[in-house]
């Protein structure tokens, strides 16, 4: 994690600066990053060459911008470590999340947590690291018509059907507009320098969580997902629950201030957020780009 000053933050010069920090660590703190968002999303060009429509976040995009800048989700929860957009194979995942805080939590909670695939990576025990790696996973969605469309960029069902069955990785049914399918991948990546990470989806794509530890904090899940192992054997609660205990022991928890900006590397680091408590405001406009 590289600490950046506004200072270093100012210029054209500078945010070039910024880029070769960013290819060579992957994850920047801009502090007092007080910029509007015309200027935000100018920053953010300067970095990437296109951008990622988030789906599942229709409802929160900016009315002003140029259509790629969303608030964050307002409820109050617990977000466990993901790679965004790591539970389909089309559009790829973005290359890079930038997190530009407008109004920081006032209370305890709030921040926004960041874990390094690389770490995951190296204290996976040998038998779930050789397993994840001989199998790779399966995520399983279900998926409304709308859902679907702002997933893929499809019209209609033929679209999609077309679409998906150019992807042998997927298994898919569709029945009255309702999408099911079977997406199996690795759970590792490979970054732009070579590092092999454990960068993957899988903690945001629980069906329940049981883990002790997050009982009161309202963690994310949804009933309707699942997450298998490559074979199709549901990945067990023990093994979660080791995720789990690794994000807790190795993850970075960005304690918000008004005006910061986080740049990760999506390929390397996974992020999350943790409850707020009490329940006070969070505004955090969200921005996902390729390189």
């Amino acid at each position: 994690m590289k600490i950046v000053s506004p200072e270093m933050a100012a210029g054209l010069p500078a945010v070039m600066q910024l880029r070769h920090q960013f290819d060579a660590d992957g994850f920047l703190v801009i502090k007092e990053f007080k910029r509007d968002l015309s200027g935000f999303e100018e920053f953010t060009r300067q970095f990437c060459q296109g951008f990622h429509d988030v789906a599942i976040r229709q409802s929160l995009r900016l009315s002003e911008g140029d259509g790629y800048s969303t608030g964050v989700f307002q409820e109050n929860f617990t977000l466990f470590s993901h790679a965004e957009a790591a539970y389909r194979p089309y559009p790829r995942p973005p290359d890079v999340c930038f997190f530009h805080c407008l109004t920081a939590p006032l209370g305890e909670g709030g921040e926004t947590t960041v874990l390094d695939g690389r770490t995951v990576a190296e204290v996976l025990k040998p038998t779930l690291y050789r397993r994840f790696d001989e199998e790779g996973v399966i995520y399983e969605c279900h998926w409304d018509r709308q859902r679907w469309q702002d997933e893929f960029g499809v019209k209609c069902r033929k679209e999609l059907v077309t679409l998906l069955q150019g992807f042998t990785e997927i298994k898919f049914s569709v029945e009255q507009e309702q999408l099911h399918f079977f997406y199996r991948t690795s759970p590792f990546q490979q970054t732009r320098q070579g590092l092999t990470v454990f960068t993957n989806g899988l903690l945001a794509h629980l069906p329940r969580v049981n883990h002790p530890r997050y009982q009161q904090l309202r963690p994310y899940y949804n009933p309707a997902n699942r997450v298998y192992w490559g074979n199709g054997e549901p990945i067990a609660d023990e093994v979660i629950n080791d995720l789990l205990d690794i994000q807790e022991a190795h993850q970075y928890r960005h304690r918000w201030s008004d005006g910061d900006l986080l740049v990760l590397d999506n390929t390397r680091y996974m992020h999350g957020r943790t409850k707020c408590i009490p329940d006070c405001e969070r505004r955090i406009v969200s921005r996902f780009g390729y390189l």
